[in-house]
């Protein structure tokens, strides 16, 4: 679904796995960490620090997120890309994934693609109109501020620790 878009916009691809060569020192990172080998075991540093991904998600048009075929399938997780884009200012549209649903409202604080017609759809659409995403943008991050920081998760399972303390 990301590779199409690359003859008709200005389509840039940050991170790891992308290629094949990336794939390769990957297994052959993977393969350091068993064996403990430490030269193989840190041969492939991140791409990008955090700072310059905040830059590419607030500079970008549209952020795509696609997530990995489980989780797709399941539904069960998402990436954590979910989350940073919003908080970045980026305005992201991803693939659909069910337990975005439970953090996120659709077309409000963020915009989910349901098949391969609507992510093609969507991008034109929102390519179109940039007007109608900034209050896509800054209700996702209002949300992601609000809810979804490390913060918050400590604050959620020192509730949920409490509780089971409590009642155990």
């Amino acid at each position: 679904m990301v590779f199409p878009l690359k003859d008709k916009y200005d389509l840039r691809l940050y991170g790891q796995d992308w290629i094949l060569r990336d794939r390769l020192m990957g297994w052959i990172q993977k393969f350091g960490q068993y064996y403990k080998l430490p030269y193989l075991s840190s041969i492939q540093k991140p791409k990008l620090h955090l700072g310059d991904e905040a830059k590419i998600y607030s500079s970008s048009r549209i952020c795509i997120n696609v997530h990995e075929t489980y989780q797709r399938d399941y539904g069960g997780d998402c990436n954590e890309r979910t989350f940073k884009i919003p908080l970045c200012g980026g305005f992201e549209i991803v693939d659909d994934v069910a337990c975005i649903r439970k953090y996120f409202k659709d077309d409000k604080e963020i915009i989910i693609a349901k098949n391969k017609e609507d992510w093609f759809e969507k991008i034109d659409f929102y390519m179109n109109n940039p007007d109608k995403r900034l209050a896509i943008i800054e209700a996702g991050r209002e949300k992601v501020l609000k809810e979804h920081t490390y913060h918050n998760r400590s604050e959620q399972i020192i509730k949920i620790y409490d509780e089971v303390k409590k009642h155990g």
